[in-house]
């Protein structure tokens, strides 16, 4: 932190960079007159910070930042709107501020104070109405449904299944396409297997819930998504 506004400026991360490096380099900032870059403006800024995400990035990351922010307009930095309510926008934008305090394109963070509140589920589906969904049928989006209710997995890991992952009694999802970006091992019953062999690619998400909740007479509940796949659905919350 330096200067009369109290910049931050990130110099990197321990271990790579040592407490001694660190102020080594603090001091030379300290001690070096600041020039301003103030040319880009708010749209040039986040697609720069967009293209830096994805490179530095998980994809489920970057994707997250850029469903958040591409639909933000304001002229400069200065004049973007601080109206924003939802949890992941006001995320995303104190990411993004940051990240343009540490290239000098800004000296503050609008959003820094703005607690970032999700919404907390709290709606449990009974024993009668899981047994309602379980018999609705519907392939490929009812198999997804049991598959889901079997594994706990997230409907991408899912719905994007190859049979390759299979190893013996167990399946290993691949780091890829888990939030975690580690590879994800589960045992497989015979009543998984079999649902996993007879499912397809599937795309029409909300479509499907509209009709199992029609059918089923069990409304109120959504898949596990991620935070990728919500901004990108119009129905997942």
């Amino acid at each position: 932190m330096f200067g009369k506004e109290r910049r931050l400026k990130t110099l990197g991360k321990w271990p790579s960079l040592s407490l001694r490096e660190a102020r080594s380099q603090a001091k030379v900032i300290l001690a070096t007159p600041t020039k301003k870059n103030r040319h880009m403006s708010f749209s040039e800024a986040r697609d720069a910070f967009l293209a830096d995400c994805a490179q530095r990035l998980r994809k489920s990351t970057a994707d997250r930042y850029y469903f958040a922010l591409k639909d933000i307009t304001a002229h400069s930095l200065d004049t973007v709107s601080t109206d924003f309510t939802d949890p992941t926008q006001l995320k995303s934008l104190k990411a993004f501020y940051n990240w343009c305090i540490d290239r000098e394109l800004t000296d503050r963070n609008p959003f820094a104070r703005r607690k970032v509140i999700f919404d907390q589920r709290d709606r449990l589906l009974s024993d009668e109405e899981i047994a309602a969904i379980w018999k609705y049928e519907r392939s490929p989006y009812s198999d997804i449904v049991k598959l889901l209710i079997l594994t706990g997995q997230r409907r991408a890991q899912i719905a994007k299944f190859d049979p390759e992952w299979i190893d013996g009694g167990f399946v290993n999802f691949p780091a890829s396409i888990m939030k975690s970006k580690r590879v994800h091992t589960i045992p497989v019953t015979p009543q998984m297997l079999q649902l996993l062999n007879s499912i397809s690619p599937y795309a029409g998400w909300s479509k499907g819930k509209v009709r199992i909740d029609k059918h089923t007479g069990v409304s109120g509940w959504v898949l596990h998504v991620s935070t990728a796949e919500q901004y990108q659905s119009s129905w997942a919350a």
